[in-house]
C-alpha cells in the first residue's frame, strides 16, 4: 500500500507547469509551488524548504497517526456512518421509483429518504449501546 501512495505522488508532486498554469495567484499556490519560492538559480534557502515540506507532510500524517491509534473505534464509527448514509440512501432511491412509477413526484422520494435515515440511525443507536465482543445476533 505504501508502495502505491509513494507511485502515486511522485508524479503529483512532480507537476509543476498545471497548478502553475491554473493557479498562478499567491492565495492559491499549491505546497509544491510554495516551495519554489525558496529556491533560486544561485541561492536555496533549505531551511525554509524543509520547513515546509515538514509542515506539509505532518498535516497528513498526523490524521493517519491518529486513525491507526484509533483504528478499531474509527472503524466502527465509519461502519456506522455508512450504515445511516445508505440507509437514507435506499430509501431516497426506492421513493425516486416509486415517485416516477406514481407521478408524485418527490412526495415518496423525501418520505423514503427520511424513513431510511431514521432507521440508520436507529441501527447507529443499537450498534453503539451493544457491548464490545458480542456475537452479532446476541444484542441486549
Amino acid at each position: 500500500m505504501a508502495t502505491v501512495a509513494v507511485f502515486t505522488m511522485i508524479p503529483i508532486w512532480n507537476d509543476l507547469w498545471f497548478p502553475l498554469i491554473l493557479a498562478p495567484a499567491e492565495a492559491t499556490k499549491t505546497i509544491t509551488l510554495g516551495t519554489q519560492f525558496f529556491i533560486g538559480q544561485f541561492v536555496t534557502n533549505w531551511n525554509a524548504v524543509l520547513a515546509a515540506l515538514t509542515a506539509a507532510g505532518t498535516s497528513i500524517a498526523l490524521p493517519g497517526l491518529g486513525l491507526v491509534i484509533a483504528g478499531p473505534l474509527a472503524a466502527a464509527a465509519a461502519g456506522a456512518g455508512a450504515g445511516a448514509a445508505t440507509g437514507g440512501l435506499l430509501g431516497a432511491l426506492i421513493g425516486w421509483g416509486l415517485d416516477a412509477l406514481l407521478g408524485t413526484m418527490p412526495l415518496f422520494l423525501l418520505l423514503l429518504m427520511f424513513f431510511g435515515f431514521g432507521v440508520g440511525v436507529r441501527n447507529v443507536i443499537r450498534i453503539s449501546k451493544t457491548p464490545p465482543g458480542t456475537p452479532p445476533g446476541q444484542q441486549s
